[in-house]
């Protein structure tokens, strides 16, 4: 699994958003607290608008709430928005995977790696993330 700087900046983007719930955080604030290129927010907020995560305030000042409860924004979710399917092997997922002879096996590896990251980045919420909780066991500080 490869997660791109763009994917990693969105989840803390959006785990921002989260943790300040219900008051609208602003750009500058996300970019001073989670160390974000301001280049990058500017980018991916309305990105992440458009996908149904946030949602966009001009109540006085420009900010972001978000547009679903945080328990109902997954990981995998947001992961597949901005970078695509989880799991690619030279760029082809899984599925389409056909190995010749002694190498056969590898296409079921990988689909089941896929459909185990499926599961864990499918049930793991950012109101998990929040509450130190990874899947059901905390998170080592």
């Amino acid at each position: 699994m490869h997660v791109s700087a763009k994917a990693d900046y969105a989840l803390r983007a959006l785990l921002e958003i989260a943790a300040g719930q219900p008051r609208p955080v602003s750009m500058a604030e996300l970019v001073e607290r989670q160390a974000l290129p301001r280049s990058f927010a500017v980018s991916i907020l309305p990105e992440l608008r458009r996908a149904g995560f946030v949602r966009m305030r001009r109540d006085g000042a420009v900010g972001y709430t978000l547009a679903r409860p945080a328990e109902s924004i997954t990981v995998g979710e947001v992961l597949r928005v901005v970078d695509g399917p989880p799991v690619l092997v030279r760029g082809v997922p899984p599925g389409e995977l056909a190995y010749p002879a002694a190498a056969g096996g590898l296409a079921g590896l990988w689909r089941r790696a896929e459909a185990g990251l499926s599961v864990l980045l499918g049930e793991t919420s950012l109101a998990d993330l929040l509450a130190g909780m990874l899947a059901g066991q905390a998170v080592p500080s």
